[in-house]
């Protein structure tokens, strides 16, 4: 895989969306979040498939267009 060289952005609702901070929580939760302050202008929340406190490093997820949540 190619890693892109710009910061990773988009649109959401229409609007446009540039990735400012990313959280992953132990749950699996994996947020990208714009805007700096307390709470987020706006913000994506990806639910990965991993147990609690295992951690991503050495995975890859494929999320199909699509997919209903589960």
């Amino acid at each position: 895989m190619k890693f892109p060289t710009g910061a990773a952005s988009g649109k959401i609702m229409g609007a446009d969306f540039k990735v400012e901070g990313v959280k992953l929580e132990a749950t699996g939760a994996l947020t990208l979040r714009q805007g700096t302050g307390f709470f987020p202008d706006a913000a994506v929340s990806i639910f990965l498939p991993i147990k609690a406190g295992a951690g991503i490093a050495g995975k890859s997820f494929q999320l199909a267009p699509g997919k209903k949540p589960l």
